[in-house]
């Protein structure tokens, strides 16, 4: 399993790099599809990609509100596509917690076979 502080390096790397403060400037896959604003799901999958998790697809959904999504993802070997709500005011630290979350799912999942 990946530590929490390899996961906070990525995040933070990664918002580093592409100087992000949060996700305000992300939104669903249907938005980005028409220009709109970038695609929140790829800044996730992209974080799971430079943990060595295999995203094979990624998109996301609106949810319940403006600025809440559902980011979705299919993990090579991973049976089911794996989900996670966010938010777009989620800073480094949330997307951190976030990114945890994901990856204790996908660990899980491993255990169980599926």
């Amino acid at each position: 399993m990946i530590d929490e502080i390899k996961i906070k390096n990525a995040v933070y790397d990664y918002f580093e790099e592409y100087d992000i403060n949060d996700l305000m400037d992300y939104g669903s896959s249907d938005d980005a599809a028409y220009g709109a604003m970038g695609d929140i799901s790829d800044v996730y999958a992209d974080i799971m990609k430079n943990l060595g998790y295999p995203v094979k697809t990624n998109w996301a959904d609106d949810y319940n509100g403006d600025g809440k999504y559902v980011v979705w993802m299919i993990i090579t070997g991973i049976e089911d596509k794996i989900c996670i709500e966010t938010k777009a005011w989620r800073d480094a630290d949330g997307v951190a917690e976030d990114i945890q979350d994901l990856v204790e799912d996908i660990e899980e999942r491993k255990e169980r076979g599926r």
